[in-house]
């Protein structure tokens, strides 16, 4: 693809949604190219870091909302990423991650230019936890025992934990009785969930 040539921030957003067009219109085979695009070009202009910790930078001078824009754009396609590993398997191999880059935050000086969406993080952590228990169990275990007792099951287990606490308790959907959803339960799902602006994540 031509637009391979000229790496931008513009161009990055502008093949992530053509891939959320392709994904919109169930497509997801056509738009998985421009994934895959998007993800080389975020690595080759080291948007991966964040814009704080990129002294090459310094000269745009970037305004609060334009040091969110690109983190944003980032955190999107790495959700994206991982939903396609955590149905499809690793097809791929690029390792984009948002490890280097500070939470999303909400930027409304001058303007309004960016809601609140702090949870999107967690979400970005819960696939990339189904990615690796998926992967961990894509290979038949030595023993019954090692399914429970491994390095791995361990660590994944840590992981599990650790995601579990950087939730917010109103975005966890806790029943009173694990075995069974309640009404009260339902109610109170129904409340959590409409309350969560999902459109927010948008680049």
């Amino acid at each position: 693809m031509r637009v391979a040539d000229k790496p931008s921030l513009r161009t990055c957003q502008a093949l992530f949604y053509i891939y959320y067009f392709t994904m919109w219109k169930g497509q997801p085979v056509l738009g998985r190219p421009f994934l895959r695009l998007g993800m080389e070009m975020i690595l080759s202009l080291q948007l991966d870091v964040d814009p704080d910790d990129s002294p090459w930078l310094n000269v745009l001078q970037l305004s609060d909302a334009e040091k969110e824009e690109r983190r944003r754009i980032v955190y999107s396609y790495f959700y994206a990423y991982k939903t396609e590993q955590s149905i499809a398997g690793d097809t791929y191999g690029i390792p984009i991650s948002v490890d280097k880059l500070n939470q999303l935050s909400e930027i409304t000086e001058p303007y309004p230019a960016f809601t609140s969406f702090s949870f999107f993080g967690s979400v970005c952590e819960v696939y990339r936890l189904i990615c690796d228990i998926k992967k961990h169990h894509s290979t038949a275990p030595e023993s019954i025992e090692t399914i429970m007792t491994s390095d791995t099951s361990v660590e994944l287990q840590r992981q599990l934990n650790n995601v579990y606490t950087s939730i917010e308790s109103k975005y966890l959907l806790a029943m009173e009785n694990p075995c069974h959803v309640s009404s009260s339960d339902y109610d109170r799902f129904i409340i959590q969930l409409t309350a969560i602006p999902l459109w927010k994540y948008h680049t």
